[in-house]
């Protein structure tokens, strides 16, 4: 792949080969700096849902280096996530998938002994994911990683409104980081409450959870797009206590 420059024939010869090998390989799980740059060229413009599923495992992984000879697995924690991620570390190279800037990472040794200060390290990215993130969202793949790097690198708006409510539906985050997106989803509503056509998204919200978040702003934009037994069934369940009704008027 680095000599097509150089050797173009040779590269059409041998593309769809390489192709062909990149996919299995991405499927059998391998990693490191070599098969990165053929998931580079060959699997970064997806055209299918398995194609951008393969992608998707890829994404955000870093060549993690350290001369520490006791650590024998790296650990990275997404305070997002609810569980955490282990990756070996193999002659002092880890290849970690790291979503967000705070993650933290942590260092284990043979005998289960964590670190994390203590262990000097570097980071060096895989990919360019550029344009890749979105694709692999576009066809429908709900992979974790990418749904944590999208949505807490994008500002929500009527075009990616979607992949914010993909991502309180999954069963990977943690309660609280999807409350904290249904509160920016639920803000989202009211500030556009009259200004775009939203009820097929409202139609499909969980009401009892975002009724956790802010009751009486759900109630308000429900009302407000004419839902009202949806409004009503939350009154039900919840109760008129704490909500001005003056709003609901």
């Amino acid at each position: 792949v680095g000599n097509r420059g150089r050797q173009p024939q040779t590269y059409a010869d041998y593309r769809d080969h390489m192709k062909i090998f990149a996919m299995r390989k991405a499927k059998e799980g391998r990693m490191n700096e070599n098969y990165a740059v053929l998931y580079q060229e060959f699997l970064s413009n997806p055209k299918t849902e398995g194609q951008a599923k393969l992608l998707a495992k890829k994404l955000f992984t870093y060549r993690l280096y350290c001369d520490d000879k006791k650590i024998r697995y790296v650990i990275v924690r997404h305070e997002q996530l609810r569980e955490e991620e282990i990756y070996p570390c193999i002659q002092g190279v880890a290849y970690p998938r790291i979503y967000t800037e705070d993650a933290a990472i942590l260092f284990q040794d043979d005998k289960q002994r964590r670190y994390s200060a203590t262990v000097d390290y570097s980071l060096k990215k895989t990919m360019d994911e550029d344009g890749a993130v979105r694709k692999v969202l576009a066809l429908g793949v709900d992979e974790p990683g990418v749904l944590l790097h999208y949505c807490e690198s994008h500002e929500l708006d009527k075009d990616n409104l979607d992949i914010f409510q993909r991502l309180v539906k999954s069963d990977a985050f943690c309660m609280e980081y999807k409350q904290k997106v249904r509160r920016r989803i639920l803000d989202y509503y009211a500030e556009h409450v009259f200004g775009e056509d939203l009820d097929q998204y409202l139609k499909q919200m969980d009401y009892r959870e975002y009724a956790r978040v802010d009751r009486q702003k759900l109630l308000v934009v429900l009302i407000s797009r004419g839902l009202f037994s949806q409004a009503q069934a939350i009154v039900e369940e919840f109760g008129y206590e704490g909500v001005d009704m003056r709003s609901l008027l």
